[in-house]
């Protein structure tokens, strides 16, 4: 079997394609000509003159019915919210297809470059074509398991910024989408919790999907937010809303949390102003929204002093200008989890022009955390999970 039908098909997706080049489509068309391609490629490498059309055919199916069942039953238990579910059967098939899923993703990116290295120079490197093949698989193993390892940790970035209006340093732990679910629970919150006190702050801020899955909605949790030593606040991530989200918020509320929506409290000469999760305005298109509020409709009815320094808190980074407008002096925000994995850490900057670090819009600090935790596939590659100490003088 040659490296001809790979490439026709190839070329017939292109053509298909057509003018419709958005992200979207260009992703999921790629999705679906991996599976139909990849098989080709890794038949070819590992094929011989003695293979029979019979078997490199029933080998085409098999593996095509087995990457089909990966992206397929990936895609299905995310977009159903299966994933929500207190199920323990859930949680094992999300994760594990969510690992696998990038494992043929990463599989089908090393194919197209060792197929195409092949296909030049095959009759000078004949006797590599299996290790070739080899090495396909393994490189794509290598890195999907070094991004579930560097998943389990985090690395704690402080930040320090100076206001003509303050009164004096105020420390706080900046802790975006921990999201506590079937990928991490009470132990990871523990340290965490832990990292933000050891680190001096006077309070802590989990600015939105602080959980995304009903299973993280328990009696430890509970315990571990009842025990930090310091304030803690929350502001409403579009997460908390595919989920049983009233009993999210009761189990915040008594753990002593302060859920802020769209208000202003004052803490150690600062305000902070947090929104639960909305648009940026009417004409903004949003595909994670979850409701009608909007930035630039809510912000005007807050009241602030300006002479006093104003943090504002929302969980997706948008609405820059109606933020600067309102008086922020910095603004917080998590959402993009800096892309999380290659080569969404390529494109991510094409939905958010502030997707990661620091960043400054007409004088007012845009701050963007990568996050705390995952969503989708258990893996950190590109990226890192991130609790930031920001110091405000």
């Amino acid at each position: 079997m040659t490296y001809r039908p790979a490439f026709l098909l190839i070329v017939f997706f292109i053509e298909t394609l057509g003018e419709d080049m958005s992200i979207y489509n260009i992703s999921l068309g790629l999705l679906s000509l991996s599976c139909f391609v990849l098989p080709l490629i890794l038949i070819s490498f590992f094929s011989n003159e003695n293979s029979s059309l019979k078997k490199n055919i029933f080998l085409y199916f098999s593996l095509l019915i087995v990457m089909i069942f990966i992206v397929g039953g990936y895609a299905w238990v995310v977009v159903s919210g299966n994933y929500v579910k207190n199920s323990m059967f859930y949680g094992v098939i999300y994760n594990a297809l969510g690992l696998l899923f990038m494992f043929h993703i990463y599989t089908f990116i090393t194919s197209l470059f060792t197929g195409g290295v092949y296909k030049l120079l095959g009759k000078y490197i004949s006797k590599y074509k299996k290790p070739l093949g080899v090495l396909t698989i393994v490189i794509p193993a290598i890195a999907v398991s070094y991004g579930f390892i560097k998943a389990q940790t985090y690395e704690v970035t402080r930040l320090v910024f100076n206001t003509s209006n303050s009164s004096g340093p105020v420390v706080f732990a900046h802790i975006p989408d921990l999201h506590l679910g079937h990928q991490r629970g009470a132990d990871y919150l523990a340290k965490v919790i832990k990292s933000a006190e050891d680190a001096g702050a006077d309070f802590i801020l989990y600015n939105g999907d602080l959980f995304d899955s009903n299973v993280a909605l328990n009696e430890s949790v509970l315990q571990v937010l009842s025990s930090a030593k310091i304030p803690q606040f929350y502001t409403t991530g579009n997460h908390e809303f595919y989920m049983d989200t009233q009993r999210a918020l009761n189990l915040l509320h008594s753990a002593g949390v302060r859920i802020l929506s769209s208000e202003v409290v004052k803490i150690n000469g600062i305000q902070l102003v947090g929104l639960e999760y909305m648009n940026a305005d009417r004409k903004s298109h949003d595909p994670h929204s979850v409701n009608s509020l909007y930035m630039d409709e809510r912000l005007p009815k807050i009241a602030v002093d300006r002479s006093e320094p104003i943090i504002l808190a929302h969980h997706s980074p948008v609405g820059i200008d109606y933020a600067k407008n309102f008086g922020a002096d910095i603004y917080v925000a998590g959402h993009t989890h800096g892309g999380q994995v290659f080569p969404a850490t390529l494109l991510v900057g094409k939905s958010f022009p502030y997707y990661q670090g620091v960043n400054e819009y007409q004088g007012m600090k845009m701050v963007v955390s990568e996050g705390a935790g995952t969503f989708g596939p258990w893996m950190r590659l590109g990226s890192r999970n991130e609790i930031q100490i920001i110091t405000v003088n």
